[in-house]
């Protein structure tokens, strides 16, 4: 008696689905640089206010029930930070102090998630081959579906929304009422 599994791979056999979430935060920093002179009215020598892209990433793997178990959450891929404004107020503290980073001050810090950044890709755990899917609710809500499950029915799946075109071709869109 064979073993029935959720997916098995149509290029390697495999059994496992990998879920991995990649997403992007913006933190918005003001650093101030204080004047040791004391020729600033307000004892600051220079500001700088830049925004830092970070990119993270999550993943796991899909169980029985379409539910994700995370492996790694909020891995950190890349790292950017963006000159927007430079102040001075005192070349000579800025001259003299500004290239040690250790003088230089956090004053304000944001951060939010950039919700447009949001991606989710699932792939084939042995060869990486993506795999079309949708969720149980609408706006990426709920469960995830693999369309190569054996329990898959587009009819009671949302689609990825890169994935749109692919179910309109198919057929495997519901009808809007």
């Amino acid at each position: 008696m064979s073993e029935e599994h959720l997916f098995t791979c149509k290029e390697c056999g495999s059994h496992d689905i990998q879920i991995v979430c990649e997403y992007k935060i913006i933190n918005e920093i003001t650093e101030t640089l204080p004047c040791e002179c004391e020729n600033t009215e307000d004892d600051i020598a220079a500001e700088r206010t830049y925004s830092e892209e970070i990119g993270y990433q999550d993943y796991g793997y899909l169980d029985d029930e379409h539910r994700v178990e995370w492996e790694v959450k909020n891995e950190e891929t890349n790292r950017d930070k963006l000159e927007e404004k430079f102040d001075v107020y005192c070349d000579r503290c800025l001259e003299k102090y500004g290239d040690s980073e250790q003088n230089w001050k956090i004053e304000d810090e944001s951060s939010e998630e950039d919700e447009e950044s949001i991606e989710f890709w699932v792939y084939c755990d042995e060869c990486n081959r993506e795999i079309e899917f949708g969720w149980s609710h609408p706006g990426r809500g709920g469960r995830i579906w693999p369309a190569e499950c054996i329990d898959f029915n587009p009819w009671k799946s949302w689609p990825e929304p890169r994935y749109v075109e692919s179910w309109k071709k198919k057929g495997w869109l519901r009808p809007i009422k």
